[in-house]
């Protein structure tokens, strides 16, 4: 005779140790400790800009096609893009020495570009950065890294302004190439004129911000035209004059970064920009060669690497200076050498019924 009350107890038993509920459960703790943990450093914003990515970039299926939506004339080379947090603000590092901060308007599937900010600096931007949680915009000049404060942005309004003066300024050797702040917000990244990757720690204070003095310091035979974290902080990408992008994890040793290298992909040209995509499947390059290339990211146990040939290629009128994906992994934008800032809307997979994007000039390497 059938007991059921042992199957009940047995089931109950089952419910209790299931180890698919057991990982889930462990998943959401740890998700929990990292909230908490960047909520501290970067502030309550930085929960809901999660939550909303997560969100956006889930189930977004592969690449498979771009299609230019917006475009942004700009009196001279555009050198350093960079997306707010939360994808409300484009900002651009130009050659005429001016950082401007745009809002993005989609109308109709069309993007269009508000200039609601402009600010001259000492020298060429040649690059530019927001930080993860929206609070500071960071800038890449002749010889210097510059921050400033964001010191007021309204909610469903256009304003934003700036700090009059910089809040941290960092003399470098020579050209500050590019600039990027970590995920979590507590590293700061340059590319250099001299051929060095430096990676800066950031010490909170109370009225301001402030570097750490001995950055991690990594050669390179050239110039480090620009650099990318990956969204997860582990790994860290350059492209380089000698025509390399190289990717680099990132590790601790005694509380001090270490960076090994684990990939290096020659390019027809100088690598000119680089960019990972929001959900860490993907790295875009721009070249001197005048095209964007999106690569796919193979998740090795032990290291990742690249397909040996760009999923995806799009040429422009001259070369790529920089590139930047959207933090919902919707767009990516590009500044060129012929004074333009475009965005591109990303076609994927899983919305076939959008017409794909065809590239006829566009060949195979």
């Amino acid at each position: 005779m059938i007991n059921k009350n042992n199957i009940i107890k047995e089931n109950q038993r089952k419910t209790l140790y299931d180890p698919n509920l057991a990982e889930y459960l462990n998943k959401k703790v740890e998700e929990e400790k990292r909230r908490r943990e960047l909520e501290k450093k970067l502030g309550k914003g930085i929960e809901e800009i999660e939550e909303n990515l997560e969100k956006k970039i889930e189930n977004m299926g592969k690449i498979i096609g771009l299609k230019e939506v917006g475009r942004e004339k700009h009196p001279d080379m555009v050198n350093g893009v960079s997306f707010s947090p939360d994808g409300r603000y484009i900002a651009t590092g130009c050659w005429d020495r001016y950082l401007r901060i745009f809002k993005i308007i989609n109308n109709h599937g069309k993007i269009k570009l508000k200039r609601i900010l402009e600010k001259e600096l000492p020298s060429y931007v040649e690059g530019v950065s927001f930080s993860p949680d929206g609070r500071y915009i960071a800038t890449g000049c002749l010889d210097d890294l510059l921050i400033f404060e964001i010191i007021k942005i309204i909610n469903n309004s256009d304003e934003i302004e700036l700090d009059l003066e910089q809040i941290l300024r960092e003399a470098h050797p020579k050209s500050v190439e590019d600039v990027s702040f970590s995920p979590d917000g507590r590293y700061i990244a340059t590319g250099c004129y001299d051929g060095f990757l430096r990676i800066f720690e950031i010490i909170n204070n109370p009225d301001k911000i402030k570097l750490n003095q001995e950055p991690i310091l990594k050669k390179h035979p050239t110039t480090v035209n620009r650099i990318s974290f990956s969204p997860d902080g582990r790994y860290i990408a350059t492209g380089c004059d000698d025509r390399y992008l190289r990717i680099f994890e990132i590790s601790k040793n005694h509380n001090k970064l270490e960076l090994n290298r684990i990939l290096e992909e020659g390019h027809p040209d100088s690598v000119q920009g680089v960019s990972f995509s929001p959900d860490g499947r993907y790295i875009a390059t721009g070249c001197y060669d005048d095209f964007l290339r999106i690569f796919k990211i193979i998740n090795n146990p032990d290291k990742i690497e690249l397909n040996l040939k760009p999923i995806l290629r799009k040429d422009h009128p001259n070369s790529v200076h920089k590139v930047s994906f959207s933090p919902d992994g919707r767009y990516i934008a590009t500044g060129c050498l012929d004074e333009h800032l475009r965005i591109f809307e990303i076609i994927r997979e899983k919305y076939k019924n959008l017409p794909l994007y065809n590239n006829k000039k566009s060949k195979d390497l």
